[in-house]
């Protein structure tokens, strides 16, 4: 998620990272958010602004759950794809770290 999340900053500053802008407005560092799913918990790094005006479209603010990512990851079993290339893709897609044991 680490890489929609940067462009949608960019998107919203209207420079990247090291580029420069007549804006008041800068990038802030990151917030950690942790993402729920139905079996297990997703922490990732979200984008700031100094503004405060920055509100993420793939992970709006105050969002805690994330419904059927398991039905999706049961689905990807299913169709062959191994635990550990899931884990790959999550973090590709995401930027989250899942563990490849099964919760309890």
């Amino acid at each position: 998620m680490r890489e929609p999340l940067k462009a949608e900053i960019k998107e919203h500053l209207g420079y990247s990272r090291y580029g420069r802008a007549d804006t008041e407005n800068s990038r802030n560092g990151v917030g950690k958010k942790n993402l729920v799913t139905e079996s297990v918990v997703l922490e990732f790094e979200v984008p700031r602004d100094r503004n405060a005006k920055f509100a993420p479209v793939l992970v709006q603010k105050r969002q805690t759950r994330i419904d059927g990512l398991d039905k999706k990851i049961l689905s990807l079993y299913a169709k062959g794809m191994s635990v550990s290339d899931i884990k790959i893709q999550i973090h590709e897609l995401y930027g989250a770290e899942i563990s490849e044991r099964l919760s309890q």
